[in-house]
């Protein structure tokens, strides 16, 4: 039993439970694709071979500049956010050929599609990154402008 499926458990595979009138739903879905069921007209040979084979060689790889590259502490959040949230979604679809996803938001009829938790570390990890490039991008503009 994978670490995600325990606590799936206890959410009923029929009814959605809803919390704070209705903005944030607990339900269970199996999704064989990616986030928001990317990859759904591809065939099943190649989801596996982006879905596990890619996704284990590119997080082997983010492993790898994090133990090797210094990395300012944002972007080392970040890094380790999406390898962290990467691998726990690549354990369940190694362990079960699908990811379980339960986590809905919404305000009225405006609803996010149905996600875990792995991919809100992986959706942090890549704003993380992003607001460094900014900064990182600021500072070099504002000293190139100082050397002109």
């Amino acid at each position: 039993m994978v670490f995600s499926d325990f606590y799936i458990l206890k959410i009923p595979k029929i009814e959605a439970v809803n919390f704070l009138n209705h903005m944030i739903r607990l339900e269970y879905a199996e999704n064989p694709r990616a986030f928001l069921s990317f990859g759904a007209q591809l065939s099943e040979p190649i989801r596996f071979l982006i879905f596990t084979v890619a996704t284990a060689i590119f997080l082997f790889g983010l492993s790898m500049i994090l133990l090797f590259k210094k990395q300012d502490l944002l972007s080392m959040t970040g890094y380790s956010l999406v390898l962290g949230g990467g691998i726990g979604n690549l354990i369940d679809r190694i362990a079960n050929g699908r990811v379980i996803d339960f986590i809905n938001l919404g305000f009225g009829n405006l609803r996010t599609g149905i996600f875990n938790i792995a991919d809100v570390a992986i959706v942090s990890g890549v704003l993380f990154i992003l607001i460094q490039t900014c900064i990182s991008n600021i500072k070099s503009s504002t000293q190139n402008s100082t050397l002109r």
